[in-house]
């Protein structure tokens, strides 16, 4: 038996830590359902507002996620509602949405803050008055001394200049220390050199490349793909990634060859369409990767017995080019030799 039905906890969260964890934990253990309301009007270095959605769902258990509401509203306040506006007005922009958007009240939130009695005290008198019903609103205060985890989210943005510092903090959750590795992918058609570079940049910072499934996957089929084949590759590929990515270090680089976009690719090629869920899966993936490297088919096509011809190289050069192009993603355009193209994203990387 919970002692509230709903409760509210709410912060920037930039970035995340495990004393903002234990606000959340405290409340799921003494509410029915926990609200987390999220917003701030600057912008911090790698702290984005789906970047944090994905921090506070990946702290929760599966049971809790079930009982719990994430609201990440930095486009609301970003022209609208300062970090530095007066306290009332934060009360009021959080008793305003709680009770005109998400249509509820809540009895009680969860803070490790001075501001937390007044704005509990806030919250009853503004459901009061619009309810016409005495609303109450408890506070409970959350290691307000900082006992247990002697950390706030200033003092962790401080250390965003110092990278290897903030990655060695005892104070980030390991989900919320992997957000911060760079993820490197490598784009090209057929015979560009995109698994060589790959693997000679993995190798250079000593980390095990993200190889290409869809590869794997063909030749074990002997070269037989059917089109349902193609949503297992994207799939898979991408948990594949997730996987390596739990296993490095904080300060690492994550080194794709390849991404579901390739496979999307091979798909409309070889079937004549992608299905919804590929593409579903190649948008998730758009705002993934920190870098991305394509590489020019700028010397001779190389067979190796499973590859097409020059015409097909080319065509999926331009797929890349226009995908890249019209979803507004960053790339380079990796030109000249392997060693030229090898050493152009070593010299970048290194000044990570």
């Amino acid at each position: 038996m919970y002692k509230y039905a709903t409760g509210l906890v709410v912060g920037k969260f930039c970035p995340l830590h495990i004393g903002h964890e234990l606000v959340i934990r405290t409340a799921l253990n003494h509410c029915e359902k926990v609200i987390i309301l999220s917003y701030t009007s600057e912008e911090f270095e790698g702290c984005d507002a789906d970047t944090r959605e994905n921090w506070i769902k990946n702290s929760l258990w599966e049971s809790e996620i079930k009982r719990t509401e994430v609201h990440v509203l930095d486009f609301v306040v970003k022209n609208t509602l300062k970090d530095n506006a007066p306290d009332d007005a934060h009360r009021h922009f959080c008793a305003n949405y709680l009770l005109n958007f998400v249509q509820t009240t809540v009895q009680a939130v969860f803070t490790s803050e001075d501001y937390g009695p007044g704005f509990a005290e806030y919250l009853s008198n503004y459901f009061s008055t619009e309810l016409s019903t005495k609303v109450s609103v408890d506070h409970v205060m959350v290691d307000q001394q900082r006992v247990r985890y002697p950390i706030s989210g200033t003092e962790l943005r401080k250390a965003f200049a110092d990278r290897e510092h903030l990655m060695n903090s005892n104070f980030l959750s390991l989900h919320v220390k992997q957000s911060f590795i760079k993820k490197i992918l490598f784009l090209g058609g057929e015979s560009t050199g995109k698994t060589v570079i790959s693997e000679a940049v993995a190798d250079i910072f000593s980390v095990p490349p993200v190889v290409e499934f869809g590869r794997y996957f063909y030749d074990k089929r002997g070269g037989k793909l059917n089109y349902e084949d193609m949503e297992h590759i994207g799939k898979t590929q991408l948990s594949t990634e997730q996987t390596q990515l739990r296993c490095l270090t904080p300060g690492e680089f994550l080194i794709c060859d390849t991404s579901p976009l390739t496979t999307s690719f091979y798909s409309r090629e070889w079937f004549g369409r992608i299905s919804s869920n590929l593409k579903s899966i190649v948008a998730k993936c758009d705002t993934r990767y920190d870098k991305i490297y394509l590489c020019a088919p700028d010397f001779p096509m190389v067979q190796d017995g499973t590859r097409q011809d020059e015409t097909f190289r080319n065509k999926g050069h331009e797929f890349y080019v226009d995908y890249l192009t019209s979803h507004c993603l960053k790339y380079t355009l990796l030109t000249g030799t392997l060693e030229e193209k090898i050493a152009k994203v070593t010299e970048d990387l290194s000044n990570e």
